[in-house]
């Protein structure tokens, strides 16, 4: 979070107008990034797309020769399925989004 605050600030000095709007407006866009990255992450470790792998997979069991040949020497098919996904960055990418888009908040009230 910290490294947020510094790159806001940092971009705010290089820019137009006064120094506190364009500061929360950097700070904005970098919370509403860090927001959507913890989101997706989240998404994925809750595994919503594994059935459309899943299905995926079956089409191409299906589809291709090959597997079709060795489906039918075997008699069997077993797709591999995918363990959950945990990743270590997801909620503290939502959580520094989340303090830093209340913080945007407040101060652009606060003018």
């Amino acid at each position: 979070m910290c490294l947020s605050v510094a790159a806001a600030y940092i971009g705010s000095l290089f820019s137009q107008g006064t120094l506190w709007t364009v500061f929360t407006t950097y700070l904005f866009f970098i919370a509403i990034w860090l927001l959507m990255i913890g989101g997706a992450l989240l998404v994925l470790e809750g595994g919503m797309f594994d059935g459309m792998m899943y299905s995926f997979r079956h089409f191409k069991k299906h589809t291709s020769k090959k597997e079709a040949y060795i489906s039918r020497q075997t008699k069997e098919w077993r797709p591999s399925r995918t363990g959950r996904h945990k990743f270590s960055l997801t909620y503290p990418f939502l959580f520094s989004g989340g303090a830093l888009f209340l913080f945007t908040v407040a101060a652009s009230l606060a003018q």
